[in-house]
């Protein structure tokens, strides 16, 4: 399984080098306002969306053989919660245009409540895939996806030029997928509502949890967009596009198969407690350098790549950075609540952490505007990270011992990486040559990371680790590349 989540991850990274060339391009043409009013309905279309979360996949995830009649429920409820998730967006077109006194947004809200409707249809029998650990399929269905947005999206910005180029790429990704996923899984469905008990027997503790995601997820988004406005809103989306990507990128194909992999076990608590351990370490190994890196680099990054008219980005970023790395690592957990049938407990735990969170940010945008704000849900999501795994259930008997014994390399060599790139930002100051010193103060950091990193590890024993399951990967991939190394020959 670990195996799996490590190619996860680098299929990931290259997947996700197409948002990122979309978004370097688009920010080009497209103003911070634009971004904030796409961004503005997709946050009021995300609440709605976690509101009417039904969870169909992981209730089929976790049957042990479901039947013909169970997916057909799934796919209905699916339809039946699309259709009311679309109506719902359409009908708060209104209030979102009087909320930030901007009409542009009832049109945005029509196309994109038309577009979650038809989202509706695709393939429910793709869950499939998770339960056989396909998960190249998995990817080759997103990756579609993404390209078929990100080449109709950029030319419909160059033709356009405003907002409408979002709404369209977005519709090309989502849309485009839903024949090719029954052409991958064929799949004859059915309306049937037989099964309905099951679904709502497992979805009604999350319901409630998904209540309180609603808040942690979006309330950010609606501070920010009554203190600053549009423009406010862009740069914050465009921020956390950037400085949350390896914990949104990253730690999904890690958390994903890891989930999948608790189901499994989850009649063998000692073989979760490891699994969960040994996706922790690598989590916190690839997610944390990669964000500190950012944080301590968003000045140039955001010069660099962004341009000159997003440089209020900047403060933004870096505590974006660091805020999605405290969440990731928090919410890592969740998964074994769901699979240990405690979801009372996870509702529990997200309700304190949003007891703390949601006063801290609201009076913080009061006092400090989008800083204040920022380094309120930074400190909440720290705080955040003691309480999640310190309440996790006590069945896997873990402790905060075994958790820093997978960890400590990677937070020790993650903060002598930020110190050493900040010292030699500052003894290189910024010139002519930004992307030259951006590059090689990257690397640096990089053989920095990885000379501590692994130092730490030998000396620790070479223990099993995220270090050597690295190591293992990055042997795997070079037979992969040279098949002849295998058999002790040179190919050709």
């Amino acid at each position: 399984m670990i195996t799996g989540a490590s190619f996860m991850v680098l299929l990931r990274l290259s997947f996700r080098l197409v948002g990122i060339v979309s978004t370097l391009v688009l920010v080009r043409v497209l103003s911070p306002s634009d971004f904030g009013l796409f961004g503005l309905v997709t946050g009021a279309s995300a609440v709605l969306d976690t509101l009417s979360q039904l969870s169909l996949q992981i209730a089929l995830l976790r049957m042990p053989a479901p039947s013909k009649a169970h997916f057909d429920t799934a796919w209905t409820l699916g339809i039946l919660r699309a259709l009311l998730f679309a109506l719902m967006l359409a009908g708060c077109a209104t209030f979102l245009s009087d909320f930030v006194h901007d009409a542009r947004l009832q049109a945005i809200c029509y196309a994109l409540a038309a577009i979650i409707f038809l989202q509706g249809f695709e393939n429910i029998a793709l869950v499939e895939y998770q339960r056989e650990f396909r998960y190249d399929k998995v990817f080759l269905y997103q990756l579609v996806g993404k390209l078929s947005g990100f080449v109709i999206g950029l030319a419909a910005a160059f033709l356009l030029r405003n907002y409408w180029a979002l709404v369209i790429g977005t519709a090309v990704q989502r849309l485009f997928v839903i024949p090719l996923g029954y052409a991958m899984r064929p799949y004859r469905p059915r309306f049937d509502l037989s099964e309905w008990r099951h679904f709502f027997h497992f979805s009604k503790w999350l319901m409630v949890t998904n209540t309180l995601w609603v808040v942690d997820g979006s309330m950010i988004m609606f501070v920010l967009g009554r203190i600053v406005g549009a423009s406010g809103i862009g740069l914050y989306q465009i921020a956390n596009q950037v400085g949350s990507l390896p914990a949104s990128e990253i730690a999904a194909p890690i958390r994903d198969p890891a989930a999948a992999g608790y189901a499994r076990a989850s009649k063998s608590p000692d073989l979760m407690r490891q699994s969960f351990l040994e996706n922790l370490g690598l989590l916190v190994a690839v997610v944390m350098p990669l964000s500190l890196g950012i944080a301590v680099m968003a000045e140039p990054i955001t010069l660099i790549f962004l341009g000159a008219k997003w440089a209020a980005a900047t403060p933004v970023m870096a505590y974006c950075a660091l805020f999605a790395l405290f969440d990731c690592i928090a919410h890592f957990p969740g998964a074994l609540y769901i699979v240990l049938d405690r979801q009372r407990a996870l509702v529990y735990v997200l309700a304190v952490t949003l007891a703390i969170r949601v006063p801290a940010v609201i009076i913080a945008a009061k006092l400090g505007g989008m800083t204040g704000a920022m380094m309120a849900l930074t400190a909440s999501a720290f705080l955040n990270m003691f309480i999640w795994n310190g309440a996790l259930p006590a069945i896997l008997n873990l402790k905060l011992s075994d958790i820093l014994r997978v960890t400590w390399r990677s937070i020790l060599a993650g903060v002598v990486m930020m110190a050493a790139v900040y010292l030699m930002m500052k003894s290189w100051p910024a010139s002519d040559l930004a992307l030259l010193r951006f590059v090689a103060i990257a690397l640096a950091g990089g053989v920095v990371l990885l000379a501590v990193q692994f130092s730490l590890w030998m000396i620790s024993g070479r223990p099993h680790s995220a270090e050597s399951m690295a190591l293992s990967l990055a042997a795997t991939l070079s037979r992969r590349l040279n098949p002849g190394v295998r058999s002790g020959t040179l190919p050709g």
